[in-house]
This record gives structure tokens, sequence and C-alpha cells, in this order.
């Protein structure tokens, strides 16, 4: 039961993740190393942030303190953004702000641990970076059969290596490059995921019986 309901943790923070990152942003590859760079910065800030609180002995004020500093974060994450590749910065508008309003920052950092720092740091960037993983190869496959093309972050521009053309009116494959591909493209992750999961679990119990 406990690796039961440690999967349904993990499904849950990678699908609340997901609809805060992956969907609404534009499926470019350079877009999603973007978005990813910042929310994790947010969970490491927020993390050690929270820890000063404790320490300062603010836990009353708390909620206020945290939300100020995920505000704060993300605003700095994005004058950097600015500074770097101001294209990207205006494409994403709003977009960036997205991740630090999800279920998965708030369960994260407003949520008593009782974990040592280096442990909750460890754990948590853990979960993090395997979305991160997941959520790259989610932006790649947009990018490479959606547009036909790999990007990357470059200073004052988006670079843009095309791989092949086709023609985007006729070709199925574009169809990932829209939100409601985006969402399909992700249920078929999560489909993929519960199989694996459920057929783990049958043979776990199979070798226990």
């Amino acid at each position: 039961m406990t690796d039961i309901h440690f999967h349904d943790k993990v499904v849950y923070f990678f699908l609340a993740a997901a609809l805060s990152i992956l969907i609404p942003a534009p499926g470019r590859f350079a877009y999603g190393v973007a978005l990813l760079l910042i929310f994790n910065f947010q969970i490491v800030t927020g993390l050690l942030f929270s820890r000063l609180i404790n320490k300062l002995q603010l836990n009353s004020l708390k909620n206020a303190l945290m939300a100020m500093e995920i505000i704060a974060s993300t605003i700095f994450c994005k004058q950097v953004l600015v500074f770097i590749c101001p294209v990207m910065a205006l494409t994403l508008g709003f977009v960036v702000y997205l991740p630090a309003l999800s279920a998965t920052i708030i369960d994260f950092l407003f949520k008593e641990n009782e974990h040592s720092l280096k442990k909750d740091v460890t754990l948590k960037m853990l979960l993090s970076g395997s979305f991160s993983l997941c959520a790259l190869l989610f932006f790649l496959i947009r990018d490479i059969f959606g547009y036909g093309t790999f990007t990357m972050i470059a200073y004052k521009h988006i670079a843009v290596f095309s791989l092949f053309a086709f023609d985007k009116q006729i070709s199925a494959s574009s169809f990932l490059a829209t939100i409601p591909g985006a969402l399909l493209l992700l249920a078929f992750f999560f489909f993929v995921y519960v199989a694996v999961k459920n057929n783990y679990i049958v043979l776990k119990r199979s070798s226990q019986a």
C-alpha cells in the first residue's frame, strides 16, 4: 500500500506540474528549458526560504512571506529572461507565473516537513528533476514532430535548427504543436505510465504470493 500511495503522489505531482507548464507553453524545446529552469529555481529558493522562516520563528507570517518570495523569485527570473532573450520573455508572457500558482509549488513549499533541510531538498529535487527530464522529452517531441525543428535559447534570440520540412496544412504531426495536441500527448504519457505501474504492481503481487 505504501508503494501505491507513493505512486499516487508522484502522479499528482506530475499532473499538477504538467498542466501548469507543459500545456500553456509554446511547443518549443527552448521554451521548455526556460520554464523548467525557472520551475526548479522556484522550488530550491522556496525550500530554503521556508526553512529560514522556521529558523526565525515567523510561522504566523509564513503564508504571506512565502507568497511574496514565490512572486519575487518569479519576477527575478522573468527579468533575467528579458535580459537574455527578450523575444522569449515576451512570447511566454504570463505563462512564466503559472508554475508559481500551481498546486505543485503550494504542496512543495507550504506543507510542513519533518525531514532535515538536506534530505528535504534532495528528495524534492529528485522528484522535480525526474519531472523535468520527462518534460524536456515532451517539449522535444513537440518541437521536432510539431514544427520539424530543434530550438535552443541563445543570447537575444532563439536558435532554430530545421530538421525537416513539411506542409503544416496537411501534416498530421503538426497537430502536436497545438494545445489539443499537447493534451493528447500528455494523455498518452500518462497512459504509458499507468500501464507500466499496473504491470509492476501485478508482478510484485505475484512474486509475493
